[in-house]
C-alpha cells in the first residue's frame, strides 16, 4: 500500500518532461495561483494521512518554483504537523551535522514512508476493501457523492475492472439497477458508470419537473372549514347528513349561530335563495318537525265537516 501510495504521489508530481531537447521555452511569469494550505496533521486520525500528503502535492505543483529541492518540500510538511507526529521528527530537524541527519531530510519519498510507518493506518488496503464491500448509495442521493467515494476507493485497492465492476453496481439502489437491467448491462466499467450517469440525471430531472407542477396547482378550496368534495352543486355534502338524510343537529346549530346557509354554508343568503340548490333540494336539506316535536300553538286544526256545520 505504501508503495502504491508513493507512486501515485511520484506521477501526480511530474511536471517536466523526460527529454530536455524538447522542452519548451519557460513562459513568462504570471500571477502566482492561490492555493489551500494543508491542513495540520497531529496522527490521532491515520485516515487523515492521505488527504494531507495529497495537500502538499498540489502546493508543489501549483508552487514549483518554490520547491526545487527535496529538502523544502520536506521541511514544508513539517511545519504542518504537531503534537506527536512533530515530535517524531523533532531530532532529525535538530541535527546540525549533516552526515548525521537522517535521510529523509533529503529525500521527499524517504519522508512519506516514514510518516507513513509511523502514523498512517495499520492495515490500509484491508480498511479500504472493507469499506468498499460495503459501500451502497442511498435511495434518495445524487449518485455523484456514491461515484466519487467509489474512485477514491477503488484507486487504493488493485481490484480488477471485473470485480470492480460488480461492486459498482451491487451498490445501487433499486430504482437504478431497474433502469439499467431494463435496456441491458454494460460489460464494463466505464459503461457502466457512464449509462449510470444518464438514468440518475433523468431521475432528479423529473423530480424537479414533479416539484414545479405541484407548485403550481391552485389551492384547494373549503367549504365550511372542511375540503370541497367531487359531488355535484345540488346535493348536500353526505358527511353532514344524518341516516335520514337531514342536516345533523350539530350542522345546524353551526349555520344557525354564524348565520350560514343550511346547503352550501355560505352567508348573506338562506337555504330558501341558495343558488346552488333547488326547490326540491333545499326542501329535503331542511329538518322536518315530527308532531311529538311541534309545540301545541302549531298542532294541526280539524275542519269541520259539512253535517257538523248543519247541526
Amino acid at each position: 500500500m505504501v508503495q502504491h501510495l508513493l507512486c501515485a504521489l511520484v506521477m501526480l508530481g511530474q511536471s517536466t518532461p523526460q527529454n530536455p531537447s524538447l522542452q519548451m521555452p519557460a513562459p513568462v511569469p504570471l500571477t502566482q495561483t492561490c492555493t489551500q494550505a494543508p491542513d495540520m496533521f497531529d496522527s490521532s486520525n491515520p485516515e487523515d494521512l492521505w488527504a494531507f500528503l495529497l495537500q502538499c502535492q498540489i502546493t508543489f505543483n501549483a508552487h514549483p518554483q518554490n520547491f526545487t529541492s527535496e529538502s523544502a518540500k520536506v521541511f514544508f510538511a513539517i511545519s504542518y504537523l504537531k503534537k506527536s507526529a512533530l515530535e517524531w521528527f523533532e531530532q532529525g530537524i535538530l541535527e546540525d551535522d549533516l552526515t548525521q541527519a537522517p535521510e529523509w531530510r533529503s529525500s521527499w519519498m524517504e519522508f512519506i514512508k516514514e510518516l507513513w510507518t509511523h502514523f498512517g493506518p495499520t492495515n490500509p488496503t484491508g480498511a479500504v476493501e472493507v469499506e468498499l464491500q460495503h459501500l451502497t448509495m442511498a435511495s434518495r442521493a445524487h449518485l455523484s457523492e456514491y461515484l466519487v467515494r467509489f474512485n477514491t476507493l477503488a484507486s487504493r485497492v488493485e481490484w480488477g475492472d471485473v470485480v470492480l465492476h460488480f461492486q459498482f453496481y451491487d451498490g445501487l439502489p433499486d430504482q437504478l439497477k431497474d433502469q439499467i437491467t431494463f435496456l441491458g448491462k454494460p460489460d464494463t466499467l466505464r459503461e457502466l458508470v457512464q449509462v449510470t450517469i444518464h438514468h440518475d440525471n433523468l431521475h432528479w430531472e423529473h423530480q424537479d419537473e414533479h416539484k414545479q407542477a405541484k407548485q403550481q396547482q391552485p389551492p384547494q378550496n373549503t367549504t365550511m372549514g372542511q375540503p370541497q368534495s367531487n359531488q355535484p352543486a345540488d346535493c348536500p355534502n353526505e358527511q353532514h347528513l344524518n341516516a335520514r338524510g337531514r342536516l345533523k343537529d350539530e350542522e345546524q346549530c353551526q349555520c344557525c349561530d354564524n348565520n350560514l346557509c343550511l346547503f352550501c354554508g355560505k352567508s348573506n343568503h338562506t337555504i330558501t335563495k341558495c343558488p346552488a340548490a333547488s326547490a326540491k333540494v333545499w326542501a329535503a336539506a331542511l329538518p322536518i318537525k315530527t308532531p311529538m316535536e311541534m309545540p301545541a300553538s302549531e298542532e294541526p286544526t280539524r275542519t269541520a265537516e259539512p253535517s257538523q256545520l248543519n247541526e
